[in-house]
């Protein structure tokens, strides 16, 4: 398992439990009608934090694979060049 995701793994669990806190205190902290919008709010925050992370690593694996595939395009082209003869190539420079 990717160290990133573990930590997603442990970022999933701190807000569970942190929600199961949040609920319990509310309930005996807070009138019946009071603790939806205090447990509304709180879990609003967790959730896009939660939500961002996981965000963030998606874009970041999507990233690295893209810089995968761009460095194996760059080499292929390099070796199709190479192996190509010269009087096919276009000059890049002109001779001054």
């Amino acid at each position: 398992m990717d160290i990133k995701w573990r930590y997603g793994l442990i970022a999933v669990i701190a807000a569970l439990l942190a929600i199961v806190v949040l609920v319990v205190v509310a309930m005996f902290r807070y009138p019946a009608a009071e603790v939806n919008n205090v447990v509304g709010t709180a879990l609003g925050a967790i959730g896009t934090l939660v939500g961002a992370y996981f965000g963030v690593q998606v874009g970041s694996a999507g990233k690295a694979e893209a810089e995968k595939a761009k460095d194996v395009a760059q080499e292929r082209v390099v070796q199709l060049a190479a192996a190509a003869p010269v009087e096919t190539g276009v000059p890049i420079v002109k001779a001054s």
